[in-house]
């Protein structure tokens, strides 16, 4: 594709090529945000692209390209229209293809997976916190490798409900697997850039919430906007495909050469249809790349191949990390010296840890304490020595 420009959002990368063919100068690359408003109250960066033998301290005069006279593209928008009379088109990035030909992305079987995950802020009990699929990211104290602990299946998690947990998705070592990262309900709002660690995804197809092409309103985005998306709830804490004939991995209009990324944006009201093959064991985290939202909850791990992380060894010196907040957890201690399996943590927890932590901070407080009281009474009798000589010195 031959564009004006191309929209980055958070945490995303891209490489171009830049024709220099133009006449020996210098130009300035303009960098603008996409906000509403005035120019002037927009973010923007100016940089120079020097040409050789042009002078060095030049200013460059260039305009920006006038797309209402000469039209021009814009490579991924997180909308599929401008406004007609902006004369601009969008290019999607499910329009894109993989430079490498041979870089396909997995099949789809009998035996893979299909997960669907709706970010947004959804409002209940008259809260809205970022979460996904109505559960609000609540960090793990421990290292999870080795202390684990899901909490997200409580009363309090549901269709209508947000709950606030430690959420995982577990993949099964090396299936496909393909993810339907979803925008909608009254959640909506916001689009999302979505970042996925220890994986590059296929990008199989986006879809967008209806919009008007002449004035490119999106009108209604948080409510059943997108008639691909069927969500039983306001909330859409569990949405789906609203034509079943589209699941088991028979989406229509997929990307025969998809382009890979670890970071695509997920429009407001829309949807993103990406596939990776669960052949990475570990724990990834995937999150929202706008950190406000990030901190809202707006995040979940990805626990790959459980099972595979079973079979890993580790030494029986291997330090375990308490929770300093409420130690739950009780590793027993090998008793061999050779290796032990990375097995699952005991759950049951005796309290003794956390009985003589407090005795230990109890002893220190103690000692703190006394070192107190001993410099005040020594202060003050320091003052009252000072205060009978100097009326001794007054009666000489």
């Amino acid at each position: 594709w031959e564009v004006q420009s191309f929209i980055i959002n958070p945490g995303e990368r891209y490489d171009f090529m830049l024709t220099a063919n133009q006449k020996v100068d210098n130009y300035w690359i303009r960098v603008k945000s996409i906000q509403v408003g005035e120019d002037y109250k927009r973010n923007y960066a100016l940089a120079i692209l020097h040409y050789k033998g042009s002078g060095v301290h030049d200013e460059p005069t260039t305009q920006k390209q006038d797309c209402v006279r000469d039209g021009c593209k814009v490579i991924n928008c997180p909308f599929k229209y401008y406004k007609s009379d902006e004369n601009t088109e969008c290019i999607t990035i499910d329009e894109l293809e993989n430079a490498n030909a041979a870089d396909v992305p997995p099949e789809y079987i009998d035996d893979s997976m299909e997960h669907f995950l709706n970010f947004g802020f959804p409002e209940s009990d008259g809260q809205s916190p970022g979460a996904v699929n109505g559960k609000k990211f609540k960090f793990p104290a421990v290292d999870p490798l080795i202390q684990w602990s899901p909490n997200c299946a409580r009363k309090e998690c549901g269709p209508s409900k947000t709950c606030y947990c430690q959420h995982e998705l577990i993949l099964p070592y090396n299936k496909t697997v393909q993810i339907v990262m979803t925008n909608v309900g009254n959640g909506a709002g916001y689009s999302h850039p979505i970042h996925m660690h220890g994986h590059q995804f296929y990008v199989m197809k986006v879809g967008y919430a209806n919009q008007n092409k002449t004035t490119g309103i999106v009108s209604n985005y948080y409510l059943q906007n997108n008639t691909d998306i069927y969500c039983s709830t306001a909330q859409c804490n569990d949405p789906a495909w609203a034509n079943s004939t589209w699941r088991h991995g028979h989406v229509p209009d997929m990307n025969k050469y998809p382009p890979r990324k670890d970071t695509l944006m997920i429009p407001t009201g829309g949807y993103a249809v990406v596939r990776i093959r669960a052949n990475n064991p570990g724990w990834w985290f995937m999150h929202c790349h706008i950190e406000m939202h990030l901190l809202a909850g707006m995040a979940l791990m990805i626990n790959e191949a459980p099972n595979e992380l079973l079979k890993i060894t580790r030494p029986t010196d291997l330090p375990k990390c308490e929770n300093l907040v409420k130690l739950t957890w009780n590793i027993t201690a090998a008793s061999t010296t050779q290796a032990t399996p990375l097995t699952e943590p005991s759950r049951g927890g005796n309290g003794d840890d956390w009985k003589d932590a407090t005795i230990i901070v109890a002893v220190i407080a103690g000692v703190v304490l006394i070192i107190l009281i001993v410099f005040i009474v020594y202060t003050c009798c320091c003052r009252r020595t000072k205060g009978k000589e100097s009326q001794s010195h007054e009666m000489r």
